[in-house]
């Protein structure tokens, strides 16, 4: 019987290769689908809308992420790219957005559904583009930036719990282990391992 936590499943939006603001204009998913443990598959398409599907190919449930942050933040802008998708059995989906336009063009945002409802979204410093940059823990989320910065946040709420810096320079993809342990590789080559409290536990360098 497993006893760490769930293992999750991440899709990486095609999209996010792109520094650009424009939206492509290619009749595409901006998110690859997500399976979950549970069978339901996940996809975003390039206005922002997440469908949840069942095995059979059925609509379970539909969402716009923008309407939902503009419930949450009025002077949002409605112009959204999502860019990855993290799914946890149950319905429970974390990910990552950008603003497109607006007076906070250019925003990063995390946020967090409980199904088809935004339980809380936060802006965030600007994530490693060169892997998947999301991991979720038991307690926290955790998002690689390119500043060379880890940060973990509530799942509960989104709030920032702890910022460790492993660096300047962009990161690896983090990871969870079965203990809570964050794992994540920075500049020269240094993997770091990291308590769910954001003490560092140990680095190691793979050139040795």
């Amino acid at each position: 019987m497993r006893t760490g936590p769930p293992i999750i499943l991440i899709s990486v939006a095609l999209a996010l290769s792109s520094c650009g603001s424009q939206r492509s204009n290619r009749p595409l998913l901006s998110v690859a689908p997500s399976a979950a443990a549970d069978n339901d598959v996940y996809v975003a398409d390039q206005f922002g809308r997440i469908r949840a599907l069942r095995s059979d190919g059925s609509v379970q449930w539909n969402l716009s992420l923008p309407d939902e942050i503009l419930k949450l933040e009025p002077t949002a802008s409605n112009d959204i790219r999502i860019d990855l998708l993290a799914a946890l059995s149950g319905g429970k989906i974390f990910g990552l957005a950008t603003q497109l336009s607006g007076h906070n063009a250019g925003r990063t945002l995390l946020f967090a559904l409980d199904a088809n409802h935004l339980l809380w979204q936060t802006g965030v410093s600007y994530p490693e583009q060169n892997g998947v940059p999301l991991a979720i823990g038991a307690d926290a989320v955790y998002v690689a930036a390119q500043d060379g910065a880890l940060s973990a946040y509530e799942r509960g709420d989104g709030k920032q719990i702890w910022k460790y810096q492993v660096g300047q320079a962009a990161l690896g993809s983090p990871t969870v282990g079965a203990d809570g342990t964050i794992y994540v590789t920075g500049p020269n080559y240094n993997l770091h391992a990291l308590a769910p409290d954001g003490n560092q536990r140990w680095v190691f360098s793979t050139q040795k």
